[in-house]
């Protein structure tokens, strides 16, 4: 064997001196790729990390300004609640100075016009319409005065409604874009 060795011992020394450089050059080659790839998966973390950042950031931007409109929309709304509420105030002011004058309740109104009326302000219509029993029959007398009452009040809360709704609309707007 010591033969071999003799023999050979340039070979097995070429051999020896490859494989350590091959061994050394791999390591280096699995650093290499080793620090790549954590870089790689770094760069991903903080790439994910600034787009999760700047969702929040935008998502805060928008909360922010939602608030903003809605804020807005609230002062917007009780801004048309005092109109309404100076418009009625208005409105019953000159009802009851018509009331006081001597030309109101003059007016009877006829018992086609309180059916009719009374069908639309309550959404039903009388059971038979060509009877003259109900309203034509009965003692009541309905004047202008008291249809005037009726539709001021039905009127206010039509337009308090309206206002209402125009807000819950306008809300749902800011809520759902």
């Amino acid at each position: 064997m010591t033969t071999f060795l003799l023999m050979y011992w340039r070979q097995l020394a070429a051999f020896v001196a490859v494989a350590a450089w091959l061994g050394v050059a791999y390591g280096f080659g699995y650093r290499n790729a080793s620090n790549h790839f954590e870089r790689v998966i770094a760069e991903e973390q903080l790439k994910t990390a600034m787009e999760r950042a700047e969702a929040i950031t935008q998502a805060k931007a928008a909360d922010d300004a939602l608030g903003e409109q809605a804020l807005l929309q609230a002062k917007l709304g009780a801004e048309e609640a005092r109109k309404n509420e100076v418009v009625t105030n208005t409105v019953i002011k000159w009802k009851v100075k018509y009331a006081q004058s001597p030309d109101a309740g003059q007016c009877v109104m006829p018992p086609d016009f309180v059916r009719t009326h009374t069908a639309a302000v309550t959404g039903r219509l009388p059971d038979d319409t060509t009877a003259t029993s109900g309203s034509d029959a009965g003692p009541a007398r309905i004047t202008d005065v008291d249809v005037l009452d009726v539709d001021t009040q039905n009127y206010a809360m039509c337009r308090k409604w309206r206002g209402q709704l125009i807000q819950w609309r306008d809300r749902e707007r800011l809520v759902r874009p």
